[in-house]
């Protein structure tokens, strides 16, 4: 007869640290939090230097996938905080009370009812422990498969911005499309089978399909070094309760991201209930007035591509800043078919009011980092009268090289086709 198998003897060092990991928990969850509070403003502005550099086109995804990822590990650690905070008060009033529920204690009066009626809190301090297990796992778990993701989107970014001149060239360009449509699936699809927990690799035939793929991203996203633990949490876990959990955690992530990312998509909101948000005034309706057009109200990655210093200008002469961006090469070459006369101030129209400025002096504007470099000019408006004027900056109408207007849109590349009319009020003493 076979002999059967023992478990290995857990080592004393190890079995300590099992009976007091809350301890290493706290300061795990604790220190998470705080980075991860500050971490979103770090990933806009890297965004916006990305979005601005170069022109692919998954900046909106990729924008809101990263969100997505910070504010599960947020709240995800936030709320074993909570449940370890709980479980300690637990063992603090477990041990203030040894002798459990004190069995003297008048019941309850009909129809409510009570199954706690003796015993101490052992049990409910292991429930909770298991729970804050569970949670501090799934959080850490999913910053590696956060970072795992994030290498993939890179991947694919990169091939895209590798190939770009090749997109519409004959067979090359088809056979770019569906790579980017098999990829793309692929993509996923992958992300599906991590949140099924593998689900899809258990798909007859569609694996066949999907192995080459897989197995690729299973390298990119450094799977094989937490993939035990996965196959191990799986095959444990009550997976109805689990994804019950995940459904309500997930709700209140949803509506965590969407307050985030709604202020730079320039999202309606969707909890605003008010009927006439965009309809508050008929005069000067098409004129902005929003804070991204001012320097003095907005951070380096809420501006838009033209802005200028403050609403209130108490000098007799206005600066225009306007920022450079990858979306405006072609335009650039739009406008001029000799290389060396292109430039950004050629494809600029001015006007203030109802007078256009032809001759306006644009400079060189190199800021401390080089996303924010484009050109200023310093406009003189001493002739203006001590009040509200309207500055208006646009884009030449152009037309490529197949007499087709161009129509490019994203927020890369939103000085295409949008007029800008900034408001600003002139007061000077």
């Amino acid at each position: 007869m076979e002999k059967k198998s023992e478990s290995p003897k857990i080592p004393s060092w190890l079995q300590n640290l099992q009976e007091n990991s809350w301890e290493l928990e706290l300061l795990i969850s604790g220190g998470a939090v705080f980075s991860l509070i500050q971490f979103p403003e770090i990933l806009f502005d890297w965004l916006h230097i990305v979005g601005v550099m170069t022109s692919f086109t998954g900046y909106s995804a990729i924008l809101i996938a990263s969100v997505i990822g910070i504010k599960i590990l947020t709240h995800g650690f936030i709320l074993h905080l909570f449940l370890r905070s709980y479980w300690l008060a637990l063992v603090c009033l477990n041990y203030v009370f040894p002798q459990g529920i004190a069995t003297g204690r008048r019941p309850v009066a009909f129809p409510f009812n009570t199954r706690h009626k003796e015993g101490d809190l052992q049990d409910q301090i292991m429930k909770v422990d298991r729970y804050c297990g569970t949670v501090i796992y799934s959080s850490i778990i999913s910053a590696f498969i956060l970072f795992g993701l994030l290498i993939i989107f890179g991947v694919y970014i990169g091939i895209h911005l590798l190939f770009a001149d090749y997109e519409d060239v004959g067979l090359i360009g088809k056979i770019l499309d569906g790579f980017y449509w098999y990829s793309t699936i692929c993509i996923n699809l992958y992300f599906l089978d991590l949140i099924l927990m593998g689900a899809i690799r258990r798909i007859p035939y569609i694996s066949f399909l999907l192995f080459p793929a897989f197995s690729f991203f299973d390298l990119l996203s450094i799977r094989p070094f937490y993939e035990r633990a996965l196959v191990f949490f799986a095959s444990n876990i009550r997976k109805t309760s689990f994804y019950l959990g995940a459904l309500i955690f997930g709700a209140v992530t949803f509506c965590s991201v969407y307050l985030s990312v709604n202020r730079y998509m320039n999202w309606t909101n969707f909890f605003d209930s008010r009927n006439y948000v965009w309809s508050m005034n008929s005069e000067n309706s098409q004129a902005d007035c929003s804070f991204r057009l001012y320097d003095d109200e907005s951070e380096r990655s809420e501006r838009r591509h033209v802005s200028i210093p403050s609403k209130i200008i108490q000098t007799n002469f206005l600066s225009v800043k306007i920022r450079y961006s990858k979306g405006m090469d072609e335009i650039i070459e739009a406008v001029e078919p000799i290389d060396s006369l292109r430039t950004l101030a050629g494809i600029v129209q001015l006007s203030i009011d109802d007078s256009v400025y032809r001759e306006v002096v644009w400079n060189n504007n190199w800021e401390i980092s080089m996303a924010e470099s484009g050109i200023s000019a310093i406009i003189p408006i001493g002739h203006l009268a001590n009040s509200q004027h309207i500055l208006k900056v646009y884009p030449k109408k152009t037309q490529n090289r197949t007499n087709k207007e161009i129509d490019l849109s994203g927020p890369e590349v939103e000085f295409k086709n949008v007029q800008f009319k900034i408001p600003f009020w002139k007061d000077v003493r």
